[in-house]
């Protein structure tokens, strides 16, 4: 015979390991990837696309969008390490590339 208890038990295991999966950190992480991949696939065929150079104040208001979301992965990362570990770390690092990846491209457009 199983006991209510050992049933409690199981459905609380099931749902924190649900709740753990589920970072704000690592969907912040993909979500900001991919906004960096999509704007450099339009910046490469920027004119194949018909926009002109007036047009690419867009090119950088996505970049800053994007180190925004990263900005705040990487702050969800620290909140998140006590869920998982691992992952938090990973969505860390992940994050703080990007960020850095930013400040360099500002950097270069500046020289």
């Amino acid at each position: 015979m199983v006991k209510p208890e050992e049933k409690t038990d199981i459905l609380d295991e099931q749902s924190t390991k649900s709740r753990s999966a589920k970072l704000w950190s690592i969907n912040l992480l993909i979500l900001g990837g991919t906004i960096i991949a999509l704007t450099f696939l339009i910046a490469t065929f920027w004119l194949e696309l018909g926009l002109t150079m007036d047009e690419t104040v867009w090119l950088a208001i996505s970049m800053i969008v994007t180190f925004g979301i990263n900005l705040a992965g990487f702050i969800f990362g620290f909140a998140e390490r006590k869920k998982n570990k691992r992952k938090a770390i990973v969505a860390i690092i992940g994050n703080l590339i990007f960020i850095l990846y930013f400040f360099i491209i500002v950097g270069f457009s500046l020289m």
